[in-house]
Parts: structure tokens; C-alpha cells; sequence
């Protein structure tokens, strides 16, 4: 992600583009200290439409490339169609598809969490966990449709 801001921050553009892009402080300050998961999708809005220009902007990690003159309703649709890709793997992250719990890395933050807001505060904390001992007899017996249907109904 960092090469493609490089790339970004290369490209001429207007003054102000270029203040809102490397802020006060210089080049996007603050990236180094923020985890790549956590930028946001790129979509690339520019008048050069040449392959090796689109091929290099989605090679670095842009999530789309537009040529303008763009009809705003296609910006619109492109954006929210980069979002919700976005969070549906952001979602994905930390749940289980099945169940839609949260994942063991999840739970674990979570629970970490809690533990430490109350002992914090000074309050008590109580954490129940569920398993499932045995699932994969219940697959052999039954089919692997019977044990998801028994997970799902566990979690519902």
C-alpha cells in the first residue's frame, strides 16, 4: 500500500489536491504507524487513461480505475461497491461464515477486552464458553449439512 501512495503522491496534481494528500505534517503522516488493513480502498480518477497507467495504479492496490470526464452516477455505484466489498471482507475477518460468530481472534480480543474494561472500572466480569465436543461423529453420522445445521442452531 505504501507504493502506491508513493505513486500518488508522485503524480502531479493540483496545489490543493497535493495539500490534502500530504497534509501538514508531509507525506500522508501518520501511515507508518497505521496497520495496511486499515487504509482505505483507493479508486483512481484521472484523465490519463493508458494500459501501462491502469495496469500500474491496480498492480500497486487500487481497488478501480476511472478516466474522466466520469458520469457521477458510475462514481457513485463504483464507491459503494468498493465499500461494501470492504466490509464484507472486513466482516469476514473476524466472524465465522457458517455461524456468523466471531472468530477465535475475534472472541479473543473481545474477551480480552471486557476483562480488562472491568478490571478497570473495578466491576466483575463473567465469560461463558460454549463448545461443541464430538461434532465430527455427528458428521460422520449424519452428513457434514447436519453438523453445520447443528452449529448454526447453536449460535442462533
Amino acid at each position: 500500500m505504501h507504493a502506491l501512495l508513493n505513486a500518488i503522491a508522485t503524480m502531479e496534481m493540483p496545489t490543493d489536491a497535493q495539500r490534502i494528500f500530504h497534509g501538514r505534517g508531509g507525506r500522508y503522516p501518520g501511515c507508518e504507524q497505521i496497520s495496511l488493513d486499515t487504509f482505505p480502498p483507493v479508486i483512481v480518477l484521472t484523465s490519463n487513461t493508458d494500459a501501462p497507467t491502469r495496469l500500474k495504479a491496480l498492480s500497486l492496490g487500487a481497488m478501480d480505475f476511472l478516466a474522466k470526464p466520469v458520469d457521477p452516477s458510475e462514481l457513485g455505484l463504483r464507491l459503494r461497491n468498493t465499500l461494501a466489498a470492504r466490509a464484507h471482507r472486513d466482516w469476514l475477518a473476524q466472524h465465522d461464515p457458517l455461524t456468523g460468530l466471531s472468530n477465535r481472534v475475534s472472541y479473543t480480543e473481545r474477551v480480552q477486552a471486557a476483562i480488562a474494561t472491568a478490571t478497570e472500572r473495578r466491576h466483575g466480569c463473567a465469560v461463558i464458553h460454549i463448545g461443541v465436543d464430538r461434532l465430527s461423529q455427528v458428521n460422520d453420522a449424519l452428513g457434514r449439512a447436519a453438523g453445520d445445521a447443528l452449529l448454526r442452531s447453536g449460535a442462533s
